[in-house]
């Protein structure tokens, strides 16, 4: 089995993220990952786009956000998201910092990211061709340590 790709694209309208949402849990429940999985990378990738459309485009609409999603023969899917907006600067350590014995310590905002990289396997944010990408791999098999 080769490498297997679609290619969406949608406007930054925060109206547009539930597509690519429900379309990549639909992609992730073909691969035979588990419905909470499946959840996960959605969760994960409407995080992504979200922040794309509020940090990358100051929620200007008219622009495009590019997820690109795999299914590897290696047993793994992985989920590129892309946008021409701005940047993120500086290295990212996302960390969760509340009371568990106050939950109305809890953040409400900035959890995404925290949620992002525990979610998922790999998470890389670079830029290809002048463009900012998102990589998420999710494993569809428990890698060995």
């Amino acid at each position: 089995m080769e490498k297997r790709t679609i290619r969406m694209i949608i406007n930054s309208d925060l109206e547009d993220v539930a597509l690519i949402g429900t379309s990549v849990n639909k992609l992730c429940s073909l691969t035979g990952l588990s419905e909470l999985d499946c959840y996960n990378v959605e969760l994960s990738v409407v995080e992504v786009c979200t922040n794309s459309i509020r940090h990358a485009y100051n929620n200007e609409k008219g622009h495009e956000i590019e997820v690109e999603f795999s299914i590897f023969p290696e047993k793994k899917i992985e989920v590129n998201v892309f946008d021409s907006g701005k940047g993120i600067k500086g290295k990212i350590n996302p960390k969760l910092d509340f009371d568990p014995g106050d939950l109305s310590s809890l953040p409400e905002g900035g959890m995404g990211l925290y949620l992002i990289f525990n979610i998922m396997d790999d998470v890389i944010i670079d830029k290809i061709q002048g463009k900012n990408r998102w990589k998420l791999v999710k494993y569809l098999e428990k890698k060995e340590e």
